[in-house]
């Protein structure tokens, strides 16, 4: 049986991994709306925020395109494709 210290102790465990847990949820919370682009050569004329605009355009093309793909794509052959 287990030493009340050792109860103690496993308690502290335990409520510091709760705490752990929940810094971590809050912090995935924080960066829902963040995105890292990488892979992208800048150069010296270039200008960061276009580049941003423009990559966010080409990813909202995507995404209309996959939407409409899956909309007119049934489950069976997603699965064949190792999609869903």
């Amino acid at each position: 049986m287990p030493s009340w210290w050792e109860r103690v102790i496993n308690m502290r465990t335990l409520d510091l991994y709760r705490i752990e847990c929940s810094l971590d949820e809050t912090q995935q919370y924080l960066r829902r709306d963040c995105l890292e682009i990488t892979g992208v050569t800048i150069k010296s004329d270039d200008n960061p925020e276009q580049i941003v605009k423009e990559i966010g355009s080409l990813i909202k093309k995507l995404r209309s395109r996959t939407v409409t793909l899956l909309q007119h794509t049934s489950f069976l052959t997603l699965r064949k494709l190792k999609i869903a």
